[in-house]
């Protein structure tokens, strides 16, 4: 596959999926509001809480085997029937041990996280139920666009906050009161439905059984651990700031963060969608032809999301205020403080799937470990003198550090010049051509 048969490729399936995901991520925000008005700060922070249990579960749960998947796919290593039997088996056998945890944990999770006397407990059971769900939708969508079934894919994810908001909807005639476990039910059965459309389309596109092969599973595994040595560290780095606010403040100040951290990662949607493509093309490519398309692709992935960073900045304040009311204010200086390191987090994250991609799991492993005990430490020292700005500012240092590493390596290994990341001059004819082409078009639909 040549590079510019890789970017015409990338480049198609990366805009429908990023019109999918921006369609989900206006369903989540209205749905954010509607359950943030109807909540309160209060219990919005121990919605928060109750999520990240399953959120923490799936990350450390899964031992990486989807991403693995991916790989010996590329590799021609299996078959797509196998890989997705052995995923579904493994998801169910590895969130099961997660699940007992959580009821082993509740009475601790409940008295030093959510700060209160006792939780309800169908929400608790509630909050468990989406380990093995999410297991399984994550592993799923991972194997569709390893199939190039985009369209099957996008539906997986925008009907999601769509079902909740009707299944909200629905309860809200039914129930009494707006509650904890009428919006965590609302979450699982929407994320249900999506698993088992996923689990039907990968039935459909594969019908016919394939021969075992003996030697994916201990190779599954194998690539799986190298690959959780690298995601785990990485994971912990951008979610256990979560984890330190909520123990060492209240949980006003837990959704108060969240929804920060939630608004600043708006930035992300564009990597994370252009990853989705990225890690299983790069996958089969040469180790030239990955390292310009990881090049080309790091370089406008950091214009794009200093353009956002930019109109966020200008208008977060009015936004929180109209959207959420004045209640929510108290995010706003924490957004602000995340903004710098989000933007460099975001490149990081693609020359973390251009490393591993590539097999080098051990840059990503110690990039991700340095980062991830700067971020603890850090976060010990200013969190409980500076609040949530001090989660922030941890965040945002460690965020830089991160593509500070990798951009080092990246730049050592393929013997790219440093301006790699910033020189658009060869980008200026792609553009000019892209608007001569929108131009054109509308022209054309005036006409018309």
């Amino acid at each position: 596959m040549t590079t510019n048969t890789a970017g015409a490729k990338f480049s198609t399936g990366t805009l429908r999926i990023f019109g999918a995901d921006t369609l989900s991520k206006i369903f989540e925000i209205i749905l954010s509001i509607y359950v943030a008005r109807h909540l309160g700060p209060l219990q919005l922070g121990h919605l928060v809480i109750l999520l990240a249990i399953s959120g923490y579960a799936e990350k450390l749960g899964r031992l990486s085997l989807d991403h693995a998947a991916v790989f010996l796919l590329g590799k021609e290593r299996c078959s797509l029937r196998q890989a997705h039997r052995t995923l579904t088996m493994s998801s169910l056998i590895l969130s099961l041990p997660w699940i007992l945890l959580g009821f082993l944990l509740k009475n601790l999770i409940t008295a030093h996280f959510l700060k209160l006397p006792e939780i309800s407990p169908n929400a608790y059971l509630l909050a468990l139920a989406h380990i093995p769900i999410s297991f399984l939708l994550i592993n799923s969508r991972k194997l569709l666009t390893q199939a190039g079934e985009v369209a099957a894919y996008n539906l997986t994810i925008w009907p999601v906050p769509v079902a909740q908001l009707i299944f909200l909807a629905a309860s809200s005639l039914i129930l009494p009161e707006f509650n904890l476990a009428a919006v965590l039910g609302a979450s699982l059965a929407a994320q249900a439905l999506a698993v088992f459309y996923a689990h039907g389309r990968l039935l459909i596109i594969n019908p016919n059984p394939e021969k075992y092969n003996p030697t994916f599973v201990p190779e599954l595994l194998r690539w799986g651990w190298r690959f959780y040595q690298t995601m785990i560290p990485q994971f912990l780095q951008i979610r256990i700031d979560l984890m330190l606010v909520a123990f060492f403040l209240d949980p006003t100040q837990t959704a108060y963060y969240s929804l920060a951290t939630t608004a600043s990662q708006l930035l992300w949607r564009l990597p994370q969608v252009a990853n989705v493509l990225f890690y299983p093309m790069s996958a089969k490519m040469t180790d030239q032809e990955a390292c310009a398309f990881a090049a080309n692709i790091t370089r406008q992935l950091a214009l794009w999301m200093t353009l956002g960073a930019a109109c966020g900045s200008l208008f977060i304040y009015p936004a929180t205020q109209f959207l959420y009311g004045s209640q929510y204010l108290h995010l706003v200086g924490a957004f602000l403080i995340l903004l710098p390191g989000t933007i460099s987090m975001g490149v990081a994250k693609s020359l973390y799937e251009y490393f591993n991609a590539r097999g080098l799991t051990q840059v990503t492993r110690q990039t991700a470990a340095i980062t991830l005990a700067a971020n603890v430490l850090l976060n010990l020292i200013l969190l409980p003198i500076l609040g949530t700005a001090g989660a922030a500012l941890t965040s945002s240092l460690t965020y830089l550090m991160t593509w500070a590493m990798l951009a080092r390596s990246f730049i050592k290994r393929t013997a790219l010049p440093a301006n790699v990341f910033w020189s658009f001059r060869q980008d200026i004819p792609v553009y000019q051509r892209l608007i001569k082409s929108m131009t054109g078009k509308t022209a054309d639909f005036l006409k018309f």
